[in-house]
């Protein structure tokens, strides 16, 4: 009995889903169910062995963006910190005791916290009314930190917030075992439709366009086994 790799059997199933589209093919298995669900069911399959899953593709793009905000708010947080604690030091050394209470630079996903907790008491220090805050406001702006560069990193902010996780990237291991069950569960469709269309149609014409059965004479019918890859 026939072994087939990965590949062949990929290959047998593209032939299979192209012969099911045969009219005539249609009409004698019809009566054994299938139908366009039963169809679609088999393409699904077949995409999936073949790799078409956006999964690892889309968790990995996230992370890309992911990172680039992270990058875009690291910079900002490097620049503009040290542009604030220099201007607010020793002109305004309460509203800087107070923006920098406790607040360092930082790295990596801890930017959040760190730009997040600036951008906060920025927020608080720009919303009153009382002459040093406006003054020391009026300053950060003279010095680039202007409204619109913090509601520009508050932006950034948002966003990083909002993306979702897109968890650890499987290996390159654990990414071939998920596709050899793909490969495995297709082939369980495929065996199950070649055996009831080996019953169902008795014309050999018709099960050559399936790829189950040879156009050489000479080749007797052989059922496919599962091969151990």
């Amino acid at each position: 009995m026939a072994k087939y790799s990965n590949q062949e059997k990929i290959s047998k199933m593209a032939i299979m889903l192209r012969g099911l589209q045969l009219p005539a093919i249609q009409l004698l298995l019809a009566p054994r169910g299938l139908d366009a669900a039963e169809y679609e069911e088999g393409w699904t399959h077949f995409e999936t062995a073949m790799g078409r899953s956006l999964k690892t593709i889309q968790g990995a793009s996230s992370k890309n963006q992911f990172n680039v905000l992270l990058g875009d708010l690291d910079r900002w947080e490097n620049s503009q910190f040290d542009v604030a604690d220099a201007c607010l030091k020793h002109r305004f050394p309460a509203v800087h005791a107070e923006l920098f209470e406790n607040l360092t630079k930082m790295s990596g996903p801890e930017v959040l916290v760190s730009v997040g907790t600036f951008v906060t008491r920025y927020d608080a220090l720009a919303a009153r009314t009382d002459e040093t805050s406006k003054s020391a406001v009026a300053l950060l702006a003279k010095r680039g930190i202007t409204t619109d560069s913090v509601a520009g990193v508050r932006a950034l902010l948002v966003s990083a917030r909002s993306m979702p996780d897109a968890g650890p990237a499987a290996t390159d291991a654990e990414q071939l075992a998920l596709m050899d069950e793909a490969v495995a569960r297709m082939w369980a469709w495929y065996q199950e439709w070649a055996q009831t269309a080996r019953v169902a149609i008795p014309s050999k014409r018709l099960r050559i366009h399936l790829g189950i059965s040879s156009p050489n004479p000479n080749k007797p019918e052989e059922p496919e086994v599962p091969s151990v890859e």
